[in-house]
C-alpha cells in the first residue's frame, strides 16, 4: 500500500512510497495533466523508473497506454536487458490487476 509523505493534497510534486517486486521506493507524482494523464518518477536502488499513463477516451471507454524508462544503475546495468524483460511481464499484471478493479471485478487478483 503506498505511504504519503508529503503535505497537502495529492498533486504534483506529492511524494510516496511503495514496496514493488520486493524492492522499497520513492514516488512522486511528476506531472498531472487530468483527465489526460499523469507521469510518476520513482527511484530505488537498482534503478529510475519515469512512467507515463496515457488515458484517451474510446467509444465507450477509456484506453490506457503506459510507457516506462527504466534506467538501472550501477551492476544492475550489466542485466538491463533481462531486467527490461522481467519488469515488462511484471508490470503486465499489475495493470491487470488495475484494469479488473477499474472495471468493477469485486474481488481482483493480488498481485
Amino acid at each position: 500500500m503506498p505511504e504519503l509523505r508529503s503535505d497537502g493534497p495529492i498533486g504534483e510534486g506529492s511524494e510516496f512510497r511503495i514496496v514493488f517486486m520486493r524492492q522499497g521506493n520513492d514516488v512522486t507524482l511528476a506531472e498531472s495533466d487530468r483527465p489526460k494523464g499523469v507521469i510518476v518518477a520513482a527511484s530505488n536502488t537498482m534503478m529510475d523508473l519515469d512512467t507515463s499513463y496515457d488515458f484517451t477516451d474510446t467509444h465507450g471507454g477509456t484506453k490506457l497506454v503506459v510507457t516506462t524508462d527504466i534506467g538501472p544503475k550501477g551492476l544492475v546495468s550489466v542485466l538491463s536487458p533481462l531486467l527490461r524483460l522481467y519488469m515488462r511481464h511484471a508490470l503486465a499484471k499489475k495493470y491487470e490487476t488495475v484494469k479488473k478493479a477499474c472495471e468493477g471485478e469485486s474481488d481482483p487478483p493480488q498481485g
